[in-house]
């Protein structure tokens, strides 16, 4: 796929001709505990980041949607994203000011290391382009560009659920759309981490054997591990051709 992006929020997904994996370097950018997102490894032990999600407070899926067959549809976003919207239950990773492009062409994979003290919870992740302040957006501008949710009951498939164990760690793998963009030299390269993503998904039902879904209650309580045991990171694909 081929994702092209401008300022006004525009994203538009086109097939990729002549990809070549050879020119595609695989790269972990780790999450870290006072949000940089980086190429280095924490080097602390015993690092988490936590936070209580509550259903009745939805995080929602902003700039890309995908139907149930997988067709990606383009959608305006933008005006409702600011640079930073700090929310009690989302976690935001950004690397320092690029200081020359960097072009991904690929899915976006991130391999987390969580726990709960739910039987059943969602971990989303979302890739943005934070762009810094200008003439049309005095405050920045922040471009959603894909994402995943991952069902952590289900890790294998909706036929096999495995319920989680009260605050074991436990590592999730997802992997995003794939999608080809340049983040210019001044922006930012963000990940956020929630457990919600309306309306791409259903709200969890947090192993109910109803199948109901948990409107109320209890907020759950989650954790994502960022040591150097447990170092959750987005693996990007960057293009050496560009990235060089």
């Amino acid at each position: 796929m081929r994702a092209y992006s401008s300022l006004a929020g525009y994203v538009c997904f086109l097939p990729v001709f002549g990809y070549s994996s050879s020119s595609t370097c695989w790269t972990p950018y780790y999450l870290h505990v006072d949000g940089l997102l980086s190429l280095e490894k924490a080097n602390e032990s015993d690092t988490f980041l936590s936070y209580q999600h509550d259903a009745r407070y939805r995080v929602p899926a902003v700039g890309v949607s995908v139907d149930p067959w997988g067709v990606a549809r383009a959608l305006r976003s933008g005006e409702s994203c600011p640079p930073c919207a700090p929310l009690p239950d989302v976690l935001v990773f950004d690397t320092s000011p690029l200081t020359q492009d960097v072009e991904v062409t690929g899915p976006i994979k991130a391999v987390l290391w969580i726990s709960s003290d739910s039987l059943d919870t969602d971990f989303n992740f979302k890739l943005i382009d934070v762009y810094p302040p200008n003439v049309d957006y005095p405050q920045g501008f922040a471009l959603h560009l894909t994402e995943d949710v991952f069902h952590r009951r289900h890790p294998d498939s909706q036929g096999n659920p495995s319920p989680l164990q009260s605050n074991e760690i436990y590592r999730i793998r997802a992997e995003a759309l794939p999608l080809n963009h340049i983040f210019k030299q001044g922006h930012r390269i963000r990940i956020t981490i929630s457990s919600c993503c309306l309306p791409r998904a259903v709200i969890n039902s947090r192993g109910r054997k109803d199948g109901g879904t948990a409107h109320s209650g209890a907020a759950v309580a989650n954790r994502l591990y960022l040591d150097k045991e447990y170092a959750s990171h987005i693996v990007l694909p960057l293009i050496s051709h560009r990235n060089n």
